[in-house]
């Protein structure tokens, strides 16, 4: 295994937020239920401004019926893009 799927195996295993954030409020041993739903919320903002974008530049008509999120992790993205 290398280096770099070395360090992403013990974030994803030991400290999967912080992996996806990278700010301190999101280390394992800081985490709380609020710091947990913000971070959710904040996945739920970033897809709602990339579908807008997607109105605003491409097509209104743009409903797709699969998506694919790579490297998902913790599903910070995965569900609100399945809403």
């Amino acid at each position: 295994m290398s280096k770099n799927e070395t360090i992403w195996e013990y974030f994803g295993e030991n400290d999967p937020y912080f992996a996806v954030n990278t700010i301190s409020e999101m280390r394992s041993e800081a985490i709380d239920d609020e710091k947990m739903k913000l971070f959710f919320e904040r996945g739920e903002e970033y897809v709602n401004r990339i579908w807008g974008e997607i109105e605003d530049f491409f097509n209104l008509d743009f409903k797709p019926c699969r998506s694919l999120d790579f490297g998902c992790g913790v599903a910070r993205m995965t569900l609100p893009i399945a809403k």
